[in-house]
């Protein structure tokens, strides 16, 4: 059975030696950004006349950003175009993308992976993390990204994960190790048979 591991302090986050992956999800484990993302998603909401609140906002955010507005306009009963939502969150995230922190000690683990293979499985969209690929220059160090752009199914199903194992010709999960920082993502990441580090109380202790 893939373990559930909760991080606690910064030690916690260390791969096992017969780890041959590490696979990060994005938001809230490698970037504190789901205060912004929820600022520049609830924007482009506003300007399509539907109102969100940060607390539904957090209840959804392991689920993939077209999800969460979807589910939204359905709840308030309002038609839709995604995308048309999508691009007017990304023209204001893009300018001010500054404002958003690396989650250090995540992001430590996946620059200095040793011999291990690194990727990013994210319910993102390419065009929702591109501005900070490009300002922390991580595609370079990626042996694998998996965006939502790409799945037919976002997580808590484990499509995403399952995707990154086989581009990196690995067959046995075990020697997988995921960080998640929801319980829609440790959802995906044990279905995959892989164990999980839950950074959750890690971000609680310094944050």
């Amino acid at each position: 059975m893939p373990r559930i591991i909760a991080a606690r302090t910064a030690a916690d986050l260390a791969p096992p030696v017969h780890a041959r992956a590490l696979l990060f999800d994005w938001d809230g484990t490698l970037f504190d950004n789901h205060h912004f993302n929820f600022v520049a998603l609830r924007h482009a909401m506003q300007l399509h006349g539907v109102e969100m609140t940060e607390h539904w906002f957090h209840e959804h955010s392991g689920f993939s950003a077209r999800g969460i507005v979807a589910e939204a306009f359905r709840l308030a009963d309002r038609p839709v175009d995604v995308d048309a939502v999508l691009r007017a969150r990304d023209v204001y995230a893009d300018d001010r993308v500054g404002d958003i922190s690396p989650v250090t000690p995540v992001l430590d683990v996946l620059l200095h992976p040793g011999e291990r293979h690194v990727g990013v499985v994210t319910g993102s969209n390419r065009s929702n993390i591109d501005a900070l690929l490009r300002r922390h220059a991580l595609e370079p160090r990626l042996d694998v990204l998996i965006t939502h752009d790409e799945l037919t199914h976002g997580k808590p199903n484990p499509e995403g994960y399952e995707l990154a194992m086989r581009r990196l010709g690995i067959t046995d999960p075990t020697t997988v190790l995921i960080y998640e920082d929801s319980d829609q993502g440790i959802a995906a990441a044990t279905a995959a048979g892989a164990d999980v580090v839950d950074v959750r109380p890690l971000l609680a202790s310094v944050g």
